[in-house]
C-alpha cells in the first residue's frame, strides 16, 4: 500500500537540482547585470568628456531615459557607445586644443630698419596662442601700435618702456581670419623704417 503525498526520492533530487540551476542562473544574470552597469557607468564619464563643450550640453542620463529601463544591459552600452562615436564626430562636441605654446615675437633694431623674428613681414599666430613680445636683449625698448588692434584694449599699444618681455595674450575672438599691420614701430626709442609691412595675421585654432 502506498501512501499519499510523499515524492519518489528521484523526483525529490530534480526539484533540488533545478532549484540549484535556477540559483546558479540568478547568480551569473546578477554578475553579469553588474558588470554591465559598470561598462555603462565607464562610458557615461568617457561621453561626458566629449560633452564637455556649450554646444553639447546634453547629458547621458537624458539620453538613458529616453532609451528606458527596459533595454538590455549589453544593448545600453552599445547604444551608449554609438553616440559617443556620434558625438565624436561633430566639430562642436571635440574637445579643444591650444597651439603649442606661446607665440614669441624677437624685435631687433638694425640702423633704423627693424625685424620681427628675423624678418620684414607678417607673423602667423592662432586665435588661441599667446603672444610675447620681446627684444633682442633685457634692455631693449620697444613700442608698437597697430592700424587695428587685434588685442584687448589694455595692450594697444604694445609698450615695454624697461626692456621687458611683454605677454599680451591671446588675439580677441574677432580678430580671427584677418591680417593686422603696424602702424608705427620704435626700438630703444628709434622709429622703424618700414614699419608699416609687419604686422600679425590671426589664423583659426588648430
Amino acid at each position: 500500500m502506498m501512501l499519499g503525498g510523499g515524492g519518489s526520492p528521484r523526483s525529490g533530487g530534480k526539484n533540488a537540482s533545478r532549484a540549484s540551476g535556477d540559483t546558479t542562473r540568478d547568480t551569473v544574470s546578477l554578475a553579469r547585470f553588474s558588470l554591465a552597469k559598470a561598462a555603462i557607468k565607464k562610458d557615461e564619464f568617457a561621453i561626458s568628456n566629449v560633452l564637455d563643450s556649450a554646444s553639447c550640453r546634453v547629458t547621458v542620463a537624458a539620453f538613458e531615459e529616453r532609451l528606458g529601463a527596459r533595454v538590455i544591459p549589453g544593448y545600453k552600452i552599445l547604444a551608449l557607445a554609438a553616440l559617443a562615436g556620434l558625438l565624436l564626430l561633430l566639430p562642436g562636441c571635440r574637445s579643444k586644443t591650444v597651439a603649442s605654446g606661446p607665440q614669441y615675437i624677437m624685435l631687433v633694431y638694425n640702423n633704423g630698419n627693424c625685424e620681427q623674428n628675423g624678418g620684414t613681414g607678417i607673423i602667423d599666430v592662432y586665435a588661441n596662442q599667446p603672444v610675447i613680445y620681446q627684444g633682442a636683449t633685457a634692455q631693449t625698448e620697444f613700442q608698437i601700435q597697430f592700424t587695428s588692434c587685434p588685442l584687448t584694449a589694455e595692450n594697444c599699444p604694445v609698450n615695454s618702456p624697461n626692456g621687458s618681455s611683454v605677454n599680451v595674450g591671446v588675439p580677441l575672438p574677432s580678430a580671427t581670419g584677418s591680417t593686422f599691420m603696424y602702424s608705427n614701430m620704435k626700438i630703444d626709442n628709434e622709429p622703424c623704417n618700414g614699419a608699416q609691412a609687419m604686422g600679425l595675421r590671426v589664423r583659426p585654432a588648430p
